[in-house]
């Protein structure tokens, strides 16, 4: 009886075990939906509003390169909402380079100040900022906002909060003549809010314990309304900060995008199934120390089947498990957070099928290095859940600036390559022609090849003795 035969059967056997088995049905299949789910309501959720994230990255391209261009430059990198590239000693970046970036869904924002631009100058002399942005990442957008606000009124004249008004004014419909009759000189409002502002501290500092105790009861009986008007309030202020700054604004959004999806929506679903096929696939080469265990491994060796058939229909039972369970939390993440899953069906499946079987050689390799169920798990636990953590799945690491050697270890771990295949293919909207999905994929059938032959050093050296 030839190898293929062999492991096939050897496969369907399992298969039959797997199907009987309810309780390792539920842990298969209903854990992995249900993180899914919890985690894609969370990251969804967050999408909505500006806290609990890494510093956004904008990337800078100084086409000015005058004084005032490279002070405004330094002014962005000391801002505490974001993080500001490439780095002073780093190579600089030109226009097209940073809007291919954003295109490529490798940065969020990117701004570029033009040769005649000047934040003191609001007239068809003066250049606007060019910020090129991604529509999806509303999240990133307003600290983005917020960071370019600071660093504009920190080196403005005093007068570049009333472009800011004016622009508003003429939003609510005002002409230039009515908004000139209520325009009063900058410096003396700003002046006029400076004396406010400290009169307003100086009478405080004199207030008694008792009147802060019924401005704090005053407050907390007008928090209701501030609730109900907060979102409102909140985002007039964005609307102001950007009204405020001569800034044009370029959306880059690949076209076939479905309009509903996040970026957070697409990084959980994407990240939980990452993880959740590990753990199943792992769990499903134990099968492996099981036999060994019950003593069924001894009788197939005492057959006349070629022993490396047993580690291949294993490998084959795995991966047929794990197409099941990709396929069902795929359909599952697509009905729940419409992440556009199935808009390209043969590079999903592609993705799918290696990253099974990169999961499945992991599992085979712990099986056949392993001593017991229990040291197997063990492990395995450990070494999954760094490799879910430092390959992207619990949070995206394309929003965090790491420092070198971390970036190195992460892009080391093939969890990296298969959140960087899917968030290609769900976010950027990529095919298999783009060389980031094959680099990819590269990756993973390195791991797979890598693996598959340690396994099998391993299960000679350690099963062979049976």
């Amino acid at each position: 009886m030839n190898t293929i035969r062999c492991s096939w059967l050897l496969a369907k056997k399992d298969l039959r075990c797997y199907f009987r088995d309810r309780r390792a049905l539920v842990v298969g299949f209903l854990v992995p939906i249900a993180l899914v789910t919890v985690l894609g309501w969370v990251m969804s959720s967050m999408s909505g509003g500006p806290g609990a994230m890494p510093k956004p990255t904008l990337y800078v391209v100084d086409e000015a390169e005058s004084e005032s261009s490279r002070a405004f430059v330094e002014r962005l990198r000391q801002s505490n909402s974001l993080s500001v590239l490439p780095k002073v000693d780093a190579k600089p970046l030109t226009r097209q380079e940073a809007e291919q970036k954003v295109a490529d869904g490798d940065a969020s924002h990117a701004l570029v100040i033009p040769a005649r631009f000047d934040i003191n100058k609001n007239s068809s002399d003066a250049d606007s900022l060019i910020l090129y942005r991604d529509p999806g990442r509303a999240m990133e957008q307003q600290l983005i906002q917020l960071g370019l606000f600071q660093a504009s009124m920190s080196l403005s004249d005093g007068t570049l909060w009333w472009q800011g008004v004016r622009k508003s004014l003429q939003e609510t419909g005002l002409t230039d003549e009515e908004i000139s009759k209520i325009q009063i000189p900058a410096e003396t409002i700003s002046q006029l809010i400076e004396d406010s502002l400290q009169a307003r501290a100086k009478s405080e500092k004199k207030e008694p314990e008792s009147s802060a105790q019924a401005s704090s009861s005053s407050e907390d009986s007008g928090q209701q309304s501030e609730k109900k008007n907060g979102s409102n309030e909140f985002m007039g202020m964005f609307d102001f900060m950007t009204n405020s700054i001569p800034i044009d604004e370029k959306k880059i959004e690949p076209p076939s995008r479905p309009r509903r999806v996040t970026y957070q929506a697409a990084q959980s679903v994407a990240g939980m199934t990452v993880m959740s096929i590990l753990f199943a696939l792992t769990g499903c080469a134990s099968v492996l120390l099981a036999e060994r265990e019950k003593g069924t491994l001894r009788r197939l060796f005492a057959m006349s089947i070629p022993r490396h058939s047993i580690l291949f229909g294993k490998m084959i039972f795995s991966i047929i498990i794990g197409m099941i369970q990709i396929a069902i939390l795929f359909v599952y993440g697509e009905f729940m957070f419409q992440v556009g899953m199935f808009r390209d069906p043969i590079t999903l499946g592609v993705l799918a099928l290696s990253w099974v079987a990169a999961a499945t050689s992991f599992g085979m390799l712990i099986a056949a290095s392993a001593r017991s169920s229990a040291q197997a798990d063990g492990l395995a636990q450990v070494v999954i859940l760094v490799m879910a953590m430092l390959g992207g799945c619990w949070f995206p690491l394309q929003l965090m600036e790491l420092p070198m050697m971390l970036d190195l270890i992460s892009k080391s771990m093939m969890t990296y390559w298969a959140m960087s295949g899917f968030q290609g293919m769900l976010w950027n909207q990529l095919d298999l022609s783009s060389s980031k999905i094959q680099i990819a994929l590269a990756w993973q059938w390195t791991w797979v090849i890598f693996l598959m032959s340690l396994a099998c050093f391993m299960f000679r050296r350690n099963y062979n003795r049976e």
